[in-house]
């Protein structure tokens, strides 16, 4: 009895520690949940102590970089002005079309021979490759003209397709943005082996002129 009662107040000063003891009728170890509790600790103690947060908002994300966006006849990145908003963004991989903010000096004939250029297409998006692929050449002025321009620092502009150039009309030159002229503009679009297809700035209608015609030019970019 002696004995027992000894080595219970054993067990009872051990409680904090975890030491594993057996009562007389060796019994499981009572010792061991205490351990837990002590390694449970240690974790935490060390978790704290390497600066590890755990599902708290100590260490928000980085910020990342705001997305600039435009509206129609702000200035856009190379000085231009906001012409059209890409609502296909996603897909086209552009999402804006500025328009310089002067005529290219002189005025330029759309191409030096009465012949078919293939490929060239009116819808909005296809002004650059007119431009670059299907104009492509000394053969073709009023492409030329704008592929060898430089503004703002940029120097990938190009003649705008035809339906590109009748937006600049409608949101530019109606509203009174941007310096055009009552004249006749080139777009990059094709016709027939004859004839192209211009806007005229007076009074909005678009039409066709003979590639020999040496017209006005205005050059667009996207981004």
């Amino acid at each position: 009895t002696t004995f027992y009662i000894f080595q219970k107040k054993m067990l009872e000063n051990s409680i904090g520690g975890g030491i594993l003891l057996r009562q007389p009728n060796n019994s499981k170890c009572i010792g061991r949940l205490n351990m837990k509790r002590y390694l449970l600790l240690l974790l935490v103690l060390l978790l704290a102590l390497s600066g590890v947060s755990c599902g708290s908002d100590d260490n928000p994300a980085a910020p990342t970089t705001p997305t600039v966006t435009y509206n129609l006849r702000d200035t856009g990145p190379a000085g231009g002005i906001i012409f059209y908003i890409n609502p296909n963004a996603s897909t086209d991989g552009w999402t804006y079309l500025e328009a310089w903010t002067a005529d290219e000096s002189g005025n330029y004939d759309w191409k030096t021979s009465q012949s078919t250029t293939s490929g060239t297409s009116t819808a909005i998006g296809t002004g650059y490759l007119n431009t670059y692929t299907y104009m492509a050449g000394t053969a073709h002025p009023a492409a030329e003209v704008v592929r060898n321009a430089t503004h703002g620092g940029k120097n990938d502009w190009f003649l705008p397709s035809k339906d590109e150039l009748n937006l600049m009309y409608v949101n530019l030159k109606v509203p009174g943005v941007g310096g055009f002229t009552d004249a006749l503009y080139w777009s990059s679009s094709e016709n027939d082996s004859n004839f192209a297809w211009i806007q005229h700035f007076g009074n909005g209608y678009p039409g066709t002129g003979g590639k020999n015609g040496s017209l006005r030019v205005r050059a667009v970019r996207a981004f």
